[in-house]
């Protein structure tokens, strides 16, 4: 059954990246009295605990009952005794399912997180509240970062890469890594700059920048020529001996030929 009403809160989690949940509202056949749910968008973003009988993304459902000002009686309302004080834990993300509550879905990547959810009350001033009209006003008040979208990626020295949002927020996402060998003069070239491991060079060890012997990085620099130039001299200069040396045999061959047909005259 649709709901009458809904209200989409957009929460921000652990990777800043934007999840939301929904809660909606059907009314009953009871007078100030509505059934009320508080689901992901869209269900496949949390994970139901194990052996769990409710619909898939719910967090939590119940009723929500109103003062006959149109105030949120929270004593009366089931839901909010489903969620204690409004606080929504949702776990990890995890391919296995949790025991108890629910989780982000495997494929969020997101941890563990706390939500707190303030319907408000009759003393509040302010929240969910009941009116006798069919238009509805909705306004969400969200105290986290706002939403922002990537404007720039760097990598540090120590191989971080750090992400930039345009709401002046930034984190890492990632680092490089780096491999080092005990003989590196050891590795078969496959192409170009790339290199194979080989039973010369040894085994592959993945550090981090900086660490255990690896280098560091450097990150926005073109890198220099890696040319020995004493030693393409040398090769330059024994290819052109090379070729005059070849240029005499060709023109002594043809000489010879020139010398040979004018005998035949």
């Amino acid at each position: 059954m649709q709901p009458d009403f809904t209200i989409q809160v957009p929460i921000s989690d652990s990777l800043g990246g934007q999840q939301t949940v929904q809660l909606d509202l059907l009314q009953s056949s009871t007078p100030n009295t509505w059934y009320a749910e508080v689901q992901s968008v869209p269900t496949s973003a949390i994970t139901e605990a194990t052996g769990s009988t409710a619909p898939a993304g719910q967090i939590a459902a119940g009723t929500l009952v109103f003062n006959t000002d149109g105030s949120l009686n929270q004593s009366a309302s089931t839901l909010l005794t489903a969620i204690p004080g409004g606080v929504i834990n949702i776990g990890a993300s995890s391919a296995t399912p949790p025991t108890s509550g629910v989780a982000w879905a495997a494929g969020t990547g997101s941890a563990a997180q706390t939500l707190t959810l303030n319907l408000g009350s009759s003393t509040s001033g302010s929240g969910l509240t009941q009116f006798d009209a069919s238009s509805v006003t909705q306004s969400i008040v969200t105290n986290g970062t706002p939403f922002g979208n990537l404007s720039a990626v760097t990598i540090g020295d120590n191989g971080d890469v750090n992400a930039t949002f345009d709401n002046g927020t930034s984190r890492v996402i990632g680092q490089v890594a780096l491999a080092t060998f005990p003989n590196y003069d050891g590795l078969t070239n496959v192409s170009g700059d790339a290199y194979l491991a080989s039973t010369s060079s040894g085994d592959v060890s993945i550090k981090t920048p900086g660490s255990g012997g690896a280098g560091t990085l450097q990150t926005s620099a073109l890198e220099s020529s890696t040319v020995d130039l004493s030693t393409e001299f040398t090769s330059l200069i024994i290819s052109q001996q090379a070729y005059t040396a070849s240029s005499k045999v060709i023109t002594t061959a043809d000489q010879m030929t020139q010398d040979l047909l004018s005998i035949i005259r």
